[in-house]
This record gives C-alpha cells, sequence and structure tokens, in this order.
C-alpha cells in the first residue's frame, strides 16, 4: 500500500510538473495569440487603408479616361475642322492662281491707266504740299 501511495504521490509530481509545464506552455500560447491578434489588426488596418489608396486610384483612373474620351473626341473634332479648312485653303489657292493668271492678262493699257492715276494723285498732294510751304511762309514773315 505503501508502494502504492508512493506510485501515486510519484503520479502526483509527475502530473502536477506535466500541469505547470502545460499551464507555462499555455501561458506562452496565449502571448503569442495576443501578438498575433495585434499584428493581425495592424494588418487589416494597413490592407483598409491599401484598398481605400486603390479605389482613389481607380476613381481617379476614371476620371481621367473620361477626360481621355473627351479629349479625344475634342481632338477628332479639330482634326476634321482642320482638314475642312486644308480644303478650303486649296480652293483659294486654285481661286488666287486663277486670279493670278487674271491679273497676268491685264493689258498694258490699264496698267498705264493704274500708273497715270497714281501719277496725277502724287502731282495734287505735291500742289498741296506747295500751297501749304507758301503759307507757312507768309505766316512766319507775318510773325
Amino acid at each position: 500500500m505503501e508502494s502504492s501511495l508512493k506510485e501515486m504521490q510519484m503520479n502526483y509530481e509527475f502530473l502536477s510538473d506535466e500541469n505547470r509545464q502545460l499551464i507555462s506552455d499555455m501561458q506562452v500560447l496565449n502571448k503569442n495569440y495576443d501578438q498575433l491578434e495585434s499584428e493581425s489588426k495592424k494588418v487589416m488596418h494597413q490592407l483598409t487603408q491599401m484598398n481605400n489608396l486603390v479605389n482613389s486610384l481607380n476613381a481617379n483612373i476614371l476620371k481621367k479616361d473620361e477626360r481621355l474620351q473627351l479629349l479625344t473626341c475634342e481632338n477628332d473634332k479639330i482634326h476634321k475642322k482642320m482638314a475642312e479648312n486644308v480644303n478650303k485653303n486649296r480652293l483659294l489657292m486654285n481661286s488666287l492662281d486663277n486670279q493670278s493668271e487674271v491679273n497676268k492678262a491685264l493689258t498694258q493699257g490699264d496698267q498705264r491707266k493704274l500708273f497715270e492715276e497714281k501719277d496725277r494723285q502724287i502731282q495734287q498732294k505735291n500742289k498741296v504740299i506747295n500751297e501749304l510751304e507758301v503759307t507757312l511762309e507768309q505766316n512766319n514773315e507775318y510773325i
């Protein structure tokens, strides 16, 4: 009986040591769990911030895409208008070329008449200038 009691006592001490070790291990596990939970919360917070940033970037990309589509549409309109203007310019250049040929076809007499008219205008202006000079001299003498 004594041997059985001793055996029970040894078993009890062994189990007590095992229980202490298990309690110690459990405390370490609880501490590790708390650290992991804290780290998990930090990671979740960071993921939430990153998700918000990604959502913001996506919204900005959508805005930029809409702006790009509007600019592309405007650019297409501008190119179309430029093509129309190029065609108009070609027509004007052809018209100018035709007018140039008409001008070359003017007779020497028409050019002479134009020259004579300009010469007459210059002579008229010179006459007015001469009259003004005479008036100026008279005024200077009077003064």
